[in-house]
């Protein structure tokens, strides 16, 4: 074997070498980066769909049932999750507040102890100025209200959640505002 067998041996050999260590490489690279895109796909996705009001403006939600629609005030924002139009979520423009709207069947209390929120209080019972009926109970991170519809087939759900250590009672106006402006259609 002279020293031109050995060269051209070698270079095939670095050649495999080189191209194994390339696609080690290139492996870890996409696995790094698939990791990345799972860890803020639930945080990116979300923002996607999000709109920011610049005048007050009316909101739909609507299911099989009927359809709610309130007031969202200028500024606020609002998330839907793609062409989902069963419900959606508001946020306040310091986002320290976010509601969860939906539509269920039913009447008001019901709606508001259907929500599943751990640690929630009996429902209380109020006429709003429309004269619909509206339902509320508070956990202690959360504020769910439920208004119903003319025949109380049908109730627009609230679920109102402050971001950590925040005063839900800072936001009560608002809130309160948010509420009165519901409409109900069945």
């Amino acid at each position: 074997m002279d020293v031109g067998d050995v060269m051209t041996k070698y270079r095939g050999s670095s050649r495999w070498r080189t191209a194994g260590i390339t696609a080690v490489v290139v492996v870890i690279v996409c696995g790094a980066v698939t990791a990345l895109a799972l860890f803020l796909a639930p945080v990116v996705l979300p923002n996607l769909q999000t709109s920011v009001v610049d005048a007050d403006r009316t909101e739909r939600v609507t299911g099989a049932s009927g359809t709610v629609s309130l007031m969202v005030p200028a500024g606020w924002s609002v998330q839907r999750e793609s062409e989902d139009a069963s419900h959606i979520v508001v946020r306040t423009p310091d986002a320290l507040l976010a509601i969860t709207v939906d539509l269920t069947a039913g009447d008001p209390v019901t709606a508001v102890r259907d929500a599943a929120i751990e640690g929630l209080g009996s429902p209380h019972l109020e006429t709003v100025s429309t004269g619909a009926r509206l339902a509320h109970a508070e956990a202690p991170d959360a504020l769910v209200a439920a208004i119903a519809g003319v025949d109380d087939r049908v109730s627009g759900r609230f679920v109102v959640r402050p971001a950590e250590d925040v005063d839900l009672g800072a936001y009560r106006a608002e809130i309160a505002r948010l509420l009165d402006a519901v409409r109900i259609e069945s």
